[in-house]
């Protein structure tokens, strides 16, 4: 804590808007501080949360060379499934839209199309239609059987692609075992868990599992869970303000910058 106290930086620098509570921890009052924005999304809302756009005189953006903000990847897709089926030029067609919407508003994002694939699919669809990236999204529903887990991993080793188990807090077969997810782990999957599921918005089952996976370093991942063109940052937002009251800075860190990052930069297209 003395070294807190006596180190006098000539700017303090906020990563990601929740990390801004800590700012009380220093004496800042005669320092500028600067709020550095990771989510274009969440950065396009005007409130102000009272941590870091409250207590920060300055907003800046990540990107490379001034550019703001120059991120690479996917922000969200629709799904791969025969539950909520997807045209493939209709998503396209979605893509270019949401591309000129952002241009529109000075934002200039590199976006790929994505999907987040059904565990059916990840385990039935023809390899084509699953290799076009390095990593497989594939999303545990409510009643995905234990074995699927499996199958799935043992797809994704046959083609060659790394798996990202989507929000599997919210699957009955997951939350009764979690050795499921340390299986899964040793095999080389991540794990993300969803914001909607932190915040309780799928029910109390999910909500402890969810925690569960974050609190044990189980979750490598958070994400939104947004597929569809309403706001959606506000649960993201509302799950890294729990997160920062139980969880190390470092660990919010890790979940949704540098983990989605390092993701970002390794799925070049194959």
């Amino acid at each position: 804590m003395s070294t807190l106290h006596s180190f006098q930086p000539d700017a303090v620098q906020v990563e990601f808007s929740a990390m801004g509570q800590y700012l009380d921890v220093l004496d800042t009052r005669l320092m500028p501080r600067v709020l550095v924005e990771h989510d274009p999304t969440f950065a396009l809302q005007s409130r102000k949360d009272g941590w870091g756009q409250g207590r920060c005189q300055t907003r800046a953006w990540r990107g490379a060379g001034g550019e703001r903000p120059a991120a690479r990847g996917p922000r969200g897709g629709p799904h791969f499934s025969r539950k909520f089926p997807t045209a493939h030029d209709e998503a396209l067609g979605r893509l270019s839209e949401l591309r000129a919407a952002l241009r529109s508003r000075g934002l200039s994002l590199l976006l790929d199309l994505a999907a987040e694939v059904a565990s059916s699919m990840a385990v039935e669809a023809p390899a084509p239609a699953l290799l076009a990236r390095r990593y497989l999204l594939v999303e545990l529903e409510r009643d995905t059987p234990a074995g699927v887990v499996r199958l799935i991993l043992d797809r994704a080793q046959e083609l060659g692609t790394q798996v990202v188990l989507a929000h599997p807090e919210r699957c009955r077969a997951v939350r009764d075992h979690l050795r499921l997810i340390d299986g899964a782990r040793e095999r080389g999957a991540l794990i993300q868990v969803v914001a909607p599921s932190l915040v309780g918005r799928w029910g109390k089952g999910a909500s402890v599992a969810a925690w569960q996976l974050v609190q044990t370093g189980r979750a490598d991942l958070l994400a939104s869970d947004s597929h569809r063109g309403r706001p959606g940052s506000q649960n993201l937002s509302a799950s890294v303000a729990q997160l920062a009251r139980h969880v190390p800075p470092w660990r919010i860190v890790e979940m949704t910058i540098t983990g989605p990052s390092k993701l970002v930069r390794n799925s070049a297209a194959r």
